[in-house]
């Protein structure tokens, strides 16, 4: 039998929760193990169950969300993270990416895109499809699709440089365990930047993460 996918449900909003819950019992394959109704009840069931991944809507602004994911994901980086967010608000992607998030539902979503971004963390992969009423981030989704077209011109070197640099390492870091120096990291990074024709470094952990460097 195929093993079921363990979901810990966070949400403050008891109405929002309630559907949430039977959208998800309508898939057999997935299993909710718990609910956590504050953001600090998260940590305490996590230290009792194991998920595939944890999802997230809470009240509040996008700013105070995206610090949450960050205590989770610095506590427990192996746990895949699904956020609920609305695109009225201002959102900045690639910090939610560097908290831990892998995973966007929109507001403007459907039942189907939440149960294929479920799939989808669920197996390592990501969610970030802005559904088309969507219109927020489009410049810079477009971006990244024309950016992934460059993934070939990449030196292995400079590969390895791109996805430690995601993990969050430091120029010396990478450069300790590389055996290069930080200067000849930044090197690295400088190059891929103009190669994929990258702005900064939150878009490059955006590539990084969305090519599984």
């Amino acid at each position: 039998m195929e093993e079921s996918i363990k979901i810990l449900l966070s949400c403050n909003i008891p109405l929002f929760l309630e559907g949430l819950k039977q959208i998800i019992h309508k898939e057999r394959r997935f299993e909710i193990i718990g609910e956590a109704h504050h953001e600090f009840d998260i940590e305490s069931i996590l230290k009792i169950t194991k998920p595939h991944l944890l999802i997230i809507n809470f009240s509040g602004t996008n700013h105070s969300i995206s610090d949450t994911c960050k205590k989770i994901y610095t506590a427990y980086p192996w746990l895949p993270i699904l956020v609920f967010l609305d695109c009225s608000n201002d959102v900045s992607i690639p910090q939610f990416i560097v908290n831990g998030v892998r995973g966007i539902i929109w507001k403007e979503n459907t039942n189907l895109d939440l149960i294929d971004s479920i799939f989808k963390l669920a197996n390592g992969k990501l969610f970030f499809e802005n559904p088309d009423n969507c219109k927020i981030n489009c410049k810079y989704s477009q971006r990244l699709n024309e950016c992934a077209t460059y993934e070939k011109c990449l030196s292995e070197r400079e590969s390895e440089v791109a996805g430690l640099l995601a993990d969050g390492l430091s120029y010396k870091e990478i450069g300790n365990q590389l055996n290069i120096s930080p200067r000849t990291v930044e090197s690295h990074k400088n190059n891929i930047m103009e190669k994929l024709q990258l702005n900064n470094l939150s878009e490059l952990i955006k590539f990084s993460l969305i090519n599984n460097l």
